[in-house]
């Protein structure tokens, strides 16, 4: 069985003033740090550890993963020697809650749209045959 709980986030070696009261770092849409601490513009956090609407699942974290590297990217071009190129960030959207669950041959669903779904369709159109794995190695 393939599970998750709620997990405790590993921060604390991160200065109190950039976690929120549950521990999780305070972000902006850019993926830096919120909070007043040193530098916040060059210091980044995504998925699990940081305090983001909607359902902590790894396809947000990704997308977040992506952006924040962007974002850095976009930093080290505009500091680079000459100043010639000026960052364009981009930024992360809310997230509303939605999630996915597989249960046996069928999967339930809820999102802001639908609501919420159940059945072996739900199971093909968000799992395929094989829970998903054929689609996360195309991805590789």
């Amino acid at each position: 069985i393939w599970a998750i709980s709620k997990p405790v986030p590993t921060t604390s070696y991160l200065p109190k003033a950039a976690l929120d009261e549950q521990g999780l770092v305070k972000i902006d849409a850019k993926m830096n740090f919120s909070s007043p601490v040193p530098n916040s513009k060059h210091h980044f956090a995504v998925g699990d550890l940081v305090s983001w609407s909607g359902i902590k699942r790894c396809g947000a974290a990704m997308a977040m993963g992506h952006n924040a590297a962007f974002n850095i990217h976009q930093q080290i071009l505009e500091a680079a020697p000459g100043g010639r190129h000026e960052a364009e960030f981009i930024e992360f959207p809310e997230v509303p809650p939605m999630i996915a669950l597989a249960v046996g041959k069928n999967a339930i669903s809820y999102g802001p749209n639908a609501g919420t779904e159940s059945g072996a369709e739900v199971m093909r159109s968000f799992f395929g045959e094989d829970l998903g794995l054929k689609s996360e190695w195309k991805l590789r």
